[in-house]
């Protein structure tokens, strides 16, 4: 955990929520409008779209980190 992400699940929402994986529903009663993070599993994409999440997530990750994510797995 960090200041940033209190946990793991908080950070791989925000990930997917800023790289376009949510959906959009509105509440037929209210009309108000909840966002909901959509399944990155390979069951829900193929190699290439989760190649496309991916580039996208470290993309988010440095600007978030201001370090290439990479680096920190050496």
């Amino acid at each position: 955990t960090t200041a940033m992400w209190p946990t793991p699940q908080k950070l791989h929402n925000e990930i997917k929520f800023l790289t376009g994986y949510y959906s959009s529903v509105i509440n037929g009663k209210s009309g108000q409008i909840f966002y909901v993070v959509d399944s990155i599993s390979f069951e829900s994409m193929d190699q290439q779209e989760f190649s496309t999440f991916f580039d996208a997530a470290m993309e988010v990750l440095a600007n978030r980190l201001g370090v290439d994510p990479m680096e920190l797995l050496e």
